[in-house]
């Protein structure tokens, strides 16, 4: 199975909540119906919650939807007939937390940041920084998560697509969680800076606080 993650920008004009239904019913429910195909979507905020402080500012996108299927060349036809902005890739991903499984139908906050690597590394060493020294610092620092995902993007689908090196996804309860306990302390908030500092470029790297969307 091929996973790819879309990114996907509202039509100038268009408000929160019809784009969000949009999403949900015009992509990824056509998406998650076509054969062997799975697909989860995040949707904007009706609060159009900004990014924590201390985290990218930039957003070139408004929605995200992740599509597991045989074949990612005909997920991205499929959604050419479907959306008119949005660039797609196919990536690898690690879930390093998984929420309760009583709880994975949806409901939760994500904060999703494309991310580039920093100038003086390569793919391969931004991705084993990510897994081997990063991935525990978040894990022991960001203490309101329920979920954590780090997809390693293995290629661009779609021709305008900017060349991100990853797309983290993590995962809280509610906005209040994310708010409130997106570090452990101020130790905690500087822990992360710094080591997140040595791989990834911030000045172009991006984040969103989007709502997960229930599918079912």
């Amino acid at each position: 199975m091929h996973q790819v993650l879309i990114l996907l920008r509202a039509p100038a004009g268009m408000a929160t909540a019809p784009y969000g239904a949009h999403v949900i019913d015009a992509i990824a429910r056509p998406l998650s119906r076509l054969a062997q195909t799975t697909a989860a979507a995040c949707i904007p905020l009706d609060s159009n919650a900004a990014a924590p402080r201390g985290l990218p500012a930039r957003r070139s996108f408004d929605a995200l939807v992740d599509v597991a299927g045989p074949s990612a060349d005909a997920i991205v036809r499929s959604l050419a007939a479907m959306a008119a902005d949005f660039a797609a890739y196919l990536v690898e991903e690690r879930c390093l937390l998984m929420r309760p499984r009583e709880k994975d139908r949806g409901g939760g906050v994500v904060l999703v940041s494309p991310v580039y690597r920093t100038r003086g590394i390569d793919h391969d060493a931004f991705d084993a920084h990510w897994r081997d020294r990063h991935a525990p610092l978040a894990l022991r620092h960001h203490v309101g998560m329920w979920e954590y995902r780090q997809a390693v993007v293995v290629e661009t689908l779609t021709e305008t697509a900017p060349p991100f090196d990853g797309i983290a996804r993590l995962g809280f309860p509610s906005l209040a969680k994310l708010e409130t306990r997106l570090f452990d302390s101020r130790e905690g908030r500087r822990i992360i800076a710094e080591d997140t500092a040595r791989f990834v470029d911030l000045e172009r790297s991006e984040a969103a606080v989007l709502r997960e969307a229930r599918l079912m």
